[in-house]
């Protein structure tokens, strides 16, 4: 990421310095911003494992605002659903869980990276178990 970082903005840093059809202002604004886009990526860089757990953390900050967000609605369309106390409880759960991720986002960043390991060992088996089973198919 923080190649990326460092890659594009520095294409689009060289494009607001050289462009000759760009106002003045798009041109300041663009440099501005692509400057501290590098500052960024160079930051990331240098700090990995520091970075890797800040944007980690941020994911699951965000997935708790999503849940908690989720289970209002759910809550509130509640009258529209044919299982009312059903979708009062998944609400329920949902902001709970969204308000422990909240309070506790290290712990959960960790689940998050062991649970999509674990998922992605076993998606990763279980294409393997296809790929051989479409193999005997096809001879």
């Amino acid at each position: 990421m923080g190649f990326y970082f460092v890659i594009t903005a520095a294409i689009r840093l060289f494009t607001a310095v050289f462009e000759p059809l760009l106002p003045t202002g798009w041109r300041v604004t663009s440099t501005i911003s692509n400057l501290l886009i590098i500052l960024g990526g160079v930051i990331i860089l240098r700090n990995q494992a520091f970075s890797t757990a800040t944007l980690t953390t941020m994911v699951v900050i965000v997935a708790g605002f999503g849940w908690i967000v989720e289970g209002v609605m759910s809550i509130l369309e509640s009258e529209l659903s044919s299982n009312r106390a059903l979708a009062i409880l998944s609400g329920a759960l949902s902001i709970i869980a969204g308000m422990f991720v909240f309070i506790y986002p290290l712990w959960s960043a960790k689940m998050l990276v062991i649970f999509s390991g674990a998922a992605l060992l076993v998606f990763g088996v279980t294409l393997i178990v296809r790929a051989i089973q479409f193999g005997k198919l096809v001879h």
